[in-house]
């Protein structure tokens, strides 16, 4: 992951929390994300496409083992892997609630007989949400590997950060919906 490039992220992730305050809830995902990445990136983060090893597992129970004595992890693989996961959640969950935005708006400019043209979310984006959805939902979960990479995970936030800024004005005059629980 280039830390130039995070860095970027987060600077226009601030200037569009000042931009678009009403939609903070997003951003502040978005912004955690981009604080996973940074997380992973510095702990070293190393792309797994294979399946987990027996060595893994075993220092899974040691490092289980130590917590339980309250010595949490500081500088490990395993670390940088919570924080990826982290962040690739969060891209997930933030591009779902843009997707459902940008629905939202184009809707309601079909119903006023204008334009609608904010359908540009990605194949990254795509790509991150089922492996999430994996993740959540498979038994095994990632045990045979991993699909994103640090640089599509990075890509997917981007184009999160890219499509904001694109509809920056409508979104402006726009206001969240919150579904009922």
């Amino acid at each position: 992951m280039n830390e130039t490039y995070l860095k970027d992220l987060a600077q226009r992730t601030g200037v569009l929390v000042q931009e678009l305050p009403q939609y903070r809830a997003i951003l502040d995902v978005a912004a955690g994300a981009v604080f996973a990445l940074f997380r992973a990136n510095a702990l070293g983060y190393k792309h797994r496409d294979g399946q987990l090893s027996d060595k893994y597992l075993q220092n899974l129970v040691t490092r289980l083992q130590k917590m339980g004595r309250g010595q949490l992890p500081q500088k490990h693989g395993w670390l940088a892997g919570f924080y990826f996961n982290s962040a690739i959640q969060r891209i997930a969950a933030a591009g779902e609630q843009l997707a459902g935005i940008l629905g939202r708006l184009d809707r309601q400019a079909k119903r006023k007989g204008e334009e609608a043209n904010t359908a540009n979310i990605s194949l990254a984006l795509d790509q991150i949400r089922a492996e999430v959805n994996r993740f959540k939902h498979d038994e095994t979960g990632l045990e045979k590997g991993r699909e994103v990479t640090p640089s599509l995970a990075v890509e997917g936030l981007f184009e999160i950060i890219q499509t904001l800024e694109t509809h920056k004005e409508r979104l402006m005059s726009a206001n969240p919906q919150s579904r009922r629980r």
